[in-house]
C-alpha cells in the first residue's frame, strides 16, 4: 500500500509492506499493535525524507506555519471522511436492494473503505504531528515515541481525567507514565478503530458525520500538538541549566511547574503530556519521590525555595514565569504563586517580564534568547 502525504516543501510518499504473520497468534498480535507499528514505520520514513532542519517560509512565524499545517490537514481529513461516508452509505443502500451473494459482496467493500480511511487518517495525523515537530525544532524520535503516545492517548481519550476534588490530575499523570509505549499504542489503536467504525455505520448520516468529525478531531489534535510543542520548546530551554548539573533544583522547579499547571483547577492535555515527558527519563525511585509531592497545597514547596543556590535563583524564577505564560494566559492564582515564589527567592515580582513572555509565545510561538532572566537589578532582601 502506498500512502501520500503533503509537506510544505512537496509531497512525501511512504511505501508500507506489512510483515508476514506466522499463525493466528502472530496475526492477532499484529492487529493489536497496528498503531504502534504504523507510527514507528512512518516516522522513520519521514525522518529519512527530511534530514535537514526545517526552514520557515519567508515572513511566517512558528505559529503561522503551524496553523497553516493544521488547517491544510483538516481539509484533507474532512475530504477523506466525506468519501468514506459516501462509500459506506452506498454499500448499505446496495445491500438493502440486493439479494443473496450480491448483498454480502457489498459488506467487504464498506469495511475495506472504513479501514482504508482509518489508516489514511492516521497517516495524515502522523504527518501533521511530525511536520509540527520540525516547525518548533522538536523533531519526534521514531525509536522512542513514548512522548507522542502520551499526547495521543490524552488527545483521543484513551486516557481521561476523572473528576476528583482532591486530585487535580496526579492519578491521570501516573497512569500515563505507567503505561508502556506498546500498551498505549494498543489502546489508542482500539479507540481510533472503534470510533471510526461507529460513525460510519449509519447510512446517509455517515456522510456528514464522518467528514465533520474528521475535521473536528484533526483540528483538536493539531491544536494539542502545536500547544504541546510550544510547551516543550519553551520549558526544555529554560530547564537546560538545571537538568544535569543540579538535579535537586531540577526536581524543585518541576514541582513548581506542577503547582502552576494545577492553579486553574486541574491539568489539561498539554500540561499532562509535558509533565509526563519531563518525568519519564527520571529513574523510578526519584520519579516516585517527586510525584509524591504533587499535592494541591504549595506551602511546603515555597518554604523549600530557600534551598535554591543564589546563582540559580534568577533562572529558577524565569523558568516558573515561562511555565505560567506558556499557555498564553496567566491567571490570578498563577500570578499570586509567582509573586510568592519571587519573594521567597529574594527577587522582585516582574509582571512586565511575564507580559513580554505572553506576547511572544502568543504571537510567535517560541521564545528568543533575549528573553533571559533578570539578575542583580531584580534582587531584593527580605
Amino acid at each position: 500500500m502506498t500512502t501520500t502525504a503533503t509537506h510544505l516543501s512537496g509531497p512525501v510518499t511512504a511505501d508500507f509492506v506489512m510483515p508476514r504473520a506466522e499463525g493466528a497468534a502472530s496475526k492477532a498480535f499484529a492487529f493489536r499493535n497496528w498503531f504502534t507499528w504504523l507510527v514507528r514505520a512512518y516516522a522513520r520514513r519521514y525522518r529519512e525524507g527530511h534530514p535537514l532542519p526545517y526552514v520557515l517560509p519567508r515572513g511566517m512565524t512558528e505559529n503561522d506555519a503551524a496553523r497553516a499545517i493544521v488547517r491544510r490537514t483538516c481539509w484533507i481529513s474532512a475530504g477523506t471522511g466525506f468519501v468514506t461516508g459516501a462509500t459506506s452509505t452506498s454499500a448499505a443502500v446496495l445491500t438493502a436492494q440486493s439479494d443473496g451473494l450480491a448483498a454480502f459482496a457489498t459488506i467487504p467493500v464498506a469495511l475495506g473503505t472504513i479501514g482504508a480511511e482509518l489508516v489514511g487518517r492516521t497517516v495524515l495525523h502522523l504527518h501533521m504531528t511530525l511536520e509540527l515537530g520540525d516547525v518548533f525544532s522538536r523533531p519526534w524520535n521514531p525509536d522512542t515515541p513514548a512522548d507522542l503516545f502520551h499526547l495521543y492517548a490524552l488527545s483521543f481519550g484513551a486516557e481521561r481525567y476523572e473528576e476528583k476534588p482532591s486530585d487535580p490530575g496526579r492519578d491521570l499523570l501516573s497512569r500515563v507514565l505507567e503505561g508502556s509505549a506498546d500498551d498505549l499504542g494498543q489502546r489508542i489503536g482500539a479507540t481510533l478503530f472503534g470510533e471510526s467504525l461507529a460513525r460510519n455505520l449509519v447510512p446517509f448520516v455517515a456522510i456528514a458525520s464522518s467528514s465533520t468529525t474528521n475535521w473536528i478531531r484533526t483540528r483538536r489534535l493539531g491544536d494539542s500538538v502545536r500547544r504541546y510543542l510550544r510547551y516543550q520548546r519553551a520549558l526544555t530551554e529554560s530547564l537546560a541549566c538545571f537538568e544535569r548539573e543540579h538535579p535537586e533544583v531540577f526536581d524543585l522547579v518541576i514541582e513548581g511547574i506542577w503547582f502552576l499547571f494545577i492553579a486553574d483547577g486541574h491539568l489539561n492535555v498539554e500540561e499532562t503530556a509535558t509533565l509526563a515527558n519531563l518525568l519519564a527519563n527520571l529513574d523510578p525511585k526519584r520519579r516516585s519521590a517527586l510525584t509524591a509531592r504533587f499535592v494541591d497545597d504549595e506551602l511546603d514547596w515555597t518554604e523549600r525555595l530557600a534551598r535554591v543556590p543564589e546563582n540559580l535563583r534568577d533562572p529558577f524564577l524565569h523558568t516558573l514565569e515561562v511555565a505560567a505564560a506558556v499557555d498564553t494566559h496567566v491567571s490570578l492564582p498563577e500570578r499570586k504563586l509567582l509573586r510568592r515564589a519571587a519573594v521567597e527567592l529574594g527577587r522582585k515580582p516582574n509582571p512586565v517580564r511575564v507580559e513580554a513572555l505572553l506576547y511572544e509565545l502568543d504571537k510567535v510561538g517560541v521564545l528568543h534568547p533575549d528573553n533571559a532572566p533578570m539578575h542583580d537589578e531584580a534582587r531584593v532582601t527580605h
